[in-house]
């Protein structure tokens, strides 16, 4: 069974009309939509950034070139929406890949090809570290596909429709000078905290820099010796701050 379809604009629209009492008198004044449609669309990119929606996962699989670092950003993809990514080898055994790289690693290991340690975004491209031998066939990413534009009366909200329309009827008041604005505005935080708890987690990659993670990490060794690997066969082997081995 597929997941319920989320309001069109169209749909939207007409219910943000009917919560200011002006669903009756927009047949008469045409102007009224394009300020629902804007307040809806303020309302829906507001939401979409604060919470990784369920509906919304993605997975992508990019073939690797042997020898090549960078690649294409997909279209589908937000970027700061991304919540995993690996590489596959041709048996599909997947192999972690740090984020963010420094000036030192990209020069030294830009050089030669292996196992894809490293990744970064770069130039609206994706460029991972060691280049791959032919052994290593896909990039693997998890992500949240990126937000439509909403111009259209007949695409459809991608966060859940009655945040949306509630939040735009704030907007639509609060521009009209209605009353009420605050008690609505508390009403739309008490609904969006119960729905964000029911989504993904927030946390994503980030897109510059490298991580600084609690228990150390190759970017900020700390002393103690359970931070670490004791089979590690490199130097950058580690446990992270989710309890996972990391090479």
């Amino acid at each position: 069974m597929s997941l319920p379809l989320e309001n069109t604009l169209e749909e939207a629209r007409q219910e943000v009309l009917v919560r200011i009492g002006m669903a009756e008198s927009a047949a008469h004044n045409a102007s009224i939509h394009g300020r629902v449609d804007s307040a809806i669309r303020r309302a829906h990119k507001l939401y979409f950034a604060k919470v990784q929606w369920q509906q919304n996962r993605s997975r992508e699989d990019i073939t690797l070139t042997t020898d090549v670092n960078e690649y294409d950003f997909p279209d589908s993809m937000s970027i700061g929406k991304i919540s995993c990514i690996y590489v596959e080898q041709d048996n599909g055994r997947p192999s972690h890949l740090g984020e963010g790289t420094t000036s030192q690693i990209r020069y030294s290991l830009s050089r030669s090809s292996g196992r894809p340690r490293y990744f970064e975004f770069l130039d609206k491209n994706i460029a991972i570290y060691p280049a791959p031998t032919d052994e290593w066939t896909n990039l693997v990413v998890d992500f949240q596909r990126r937000e439509p534009e909403l111009y259209n009366a007949s695409e459809r909200l991608v966060v859940d429709s009655e945040l949306v329309v509630a939040q735009a009827t704030v907007y639509m008041k609060l521009s009209l000078g209605m009353p009420g604005v605050g008690e609505e505005q508390s009403i739309v935080s008490d609904y969006f905290n119960a729905v964000r708890a029911l989504q993904v987690s927030d946390r994503n990659y980030t897109t510059t820099t490298p991580s600084r993670r609690n228990y150390g990490s190759r970017w900020n060794r700390r002393s103690s010796p359970g931070n670490y690997l004791s089979n590690a066969s490199t130097n950058d082997g580690y446990v992270d701050q989710e309890g996972y081995a990391r090479f």
